[in-house]
């Protein structure tokens, strides 16, 4: 799942202990959706914005399509936080509820009978640690997502190496002596 791998390599310890497990235990479904209606293959290109406001971010755009047969309980997508900035600068990866206040699914059918969705976003509040990599690193994540979608590993060796380093000091704890 490239979204895994994504967040093992560009996530917080606080967002793997809130993302990772319940994902791996099928408690959460997260959903990654880069396209855009009018985007065409440009990925560097996102008219969805997250413009930060105090301590949130504002989400407005859509982000479409998705074949899955359920609709997702997150979407793991790539969003314009810096309207000015410079192209591949201005883009943080966002994890963000797909259902709910603010949120439009429209669902057609495509021409071998299956059902795509796409997600309409409009003023959703999103907090801060739920960017991913850091405002303005998008591009890097994305990047490292999408090494994964088309067969890489999505980390170098060492960075590999540095990660089961993090997450086994993190998640392994010595048991207390017991007499």
């Amino acid at each position: 799942m490239p979204f895994l791998v994504a967040m093992r390599v560009c996530g917080t310890e606080e967002q793997k202990a809130k993302w990772l497990t319940p994902t791996l235990r099928g408690e959460i479904t997260v959903c990654q959706i880069q396209s855009e209606p009018l985007s065409g293959s440009d990925l560097a290109w996102q008219a969805t914005t997250a413009i930060k406001d105090g301590d949130e971010y504002v989400v407005n755009g859509e982000k479409g399509h998705i074949a899955s047969q359920l609709t997702p309980d997150y979407l793991f997508t790539l969003v314009t936080t810096d309207p000015d900035g410079p192209k591949h600068e201005n883009l943080s990866m966002i994890i963000l509820r797909a259902k709910g206040s603010g949120i439009t699914i429209n669902s057609k059918k495509t021409m071998i009978g299956r059902s795509q969705r796409s997600f309409v976003i409009n003023d959703v509040s999103l907090p801060i640690e739920d960017v991913v990599g850091g405002e303005g690193n998008g591009w890097e994540v994305a990047q490292t997502l999408l090494n994964v979608v088309r067969g890489g590993q999505g980390v170098t060796l060492e960075q590999r190496k540095q990660i089961e380093i993090s997450e086994l000091e993190h998640w392994i704890k010595p048991e207390p002596f017991l007499i």
